[in-house]
């Protein structure tokens, strides 16, 4: 019986603890924008909650499949019947994308006859659960360029890269640079996504305290969804715009803004930790 009284005891304090750091953190209360896709947004939205802040949803993209599979389908086909010693995967939304081409092709899931290479935790995490198997090498940083250097491919390597659509050349670039034979296919389509809170209203009213970008797509994409929605582009000037990383960011300056958050570390623990300390300094300078 004291061994339970004591575990509710426990119990009890984390409970506190937790309620005390929801109240005292930077964000508390503060009005935070998600732009992640539907599918994505909990992770965040549970971050940011854990330190007391209100989430709001703004979906400003959404994952769809390619137009037409077949390159994806042959590709992967290949790599299952071991075609490629390596296939790299740069986003978890390229490991879901593959995973369910997989699956509708009833193919092995975990492409075991190749090793698997990652960038940043959130891609690790997502290729345990959806190809049940454990990535090869993770590339600390998320950014693609980081991911060439982790791979490090002797001359001939034959790699498979799915990704978006849209995806910049530099990673596939860099491994051929090296001397890798790179195919490169398209595994779905960044669309602009739909739904969530009327942004346009709550930046006139001043709702709004921060938005948040874990991608140049989620920033590029809300720019479209606010005009077409009648919203002025300009209103986001008056609020705090947080980057996941340099590459989001040099996005949104690229257009004209500021990113006043760039987290240290490029995950969204490490977005929403920059985004508290940059809360936190604001207090300490309105005393």
């Amino acid at each position: 019986m004291r061994n339970i009284g004591g575990a509710v005891v426990k119990r009890k304090s984390l409970a506190e603890d937790s309620t005390q750091n929801k109240s005292t953190s930077a964000l508390s209360n503060k009005h935070i924008v998600n732009t992640r896709a539907v599918h994505q947004a909990i992770v965040l939205d549970k971050l940011i909650h854990a330190r007391g802040g209100i989430s709001l949803p703004y979906p400003c993209i959404a994952i769809v499949p390619p137009d037409d599979t077949t390159l994806l389908d042959a590709a992967l086909q290949d790599a299952v019947n071991g075609k490629y010693e390596w296939v790299v995967f740069t986003s978890s939304n390229t490991v879901y994308s593959v995973a369910e081409r997989l699956e509708a092709l009833a193919l092995d899931k975990s492409i075991a006859s190749a090793k698997i290479a990652v960038i940043g935790p959130a891609t690790q995490v997502a290729t345990q659960n959806r190809l049940n198997r454990a990535a090869d090498i993770v590339a600390d940083e998320h950014i693609a360029e980081s991911l060439a250097k982790a791979v490090n491919p002797l001359p001939n390597t034959k790699i498979l890269l799915p990704q978006s659509t849209i995806a910049r050349p530099t990673l596939a670039q860099q491994l051929t640079a090296s001397g890798a034979s790179v195919t490169t296919v398209g595994a779905y389509r960044n669309v602009i996504g739909s739904g969530g809170i009327t942004l346009h209203a709550q930046l006139q009213q001043h709702n709004i305290d921060a938005v948040t970008f874990t991608s140049s797509s989620t920033f590029e994409n809300l720019l479209i969804r606010l005009r077409d929605e009648g919203g002025d582009i300009d209103e986001l000037r008056q609020v705090c715009l947080a980057a996941i990383g340099p590459k989001t960011a040099d996005t949104i300056q690229a257009h004209g803004f500021t990113a006043h958050v760039i987290a240290q570390e490029y995950t969204l623990e490490g977005l929403v930790d920059t985004l508290e300390d940059y809360f936190r300094k604001e207090r300490s300078h309105a005393h």
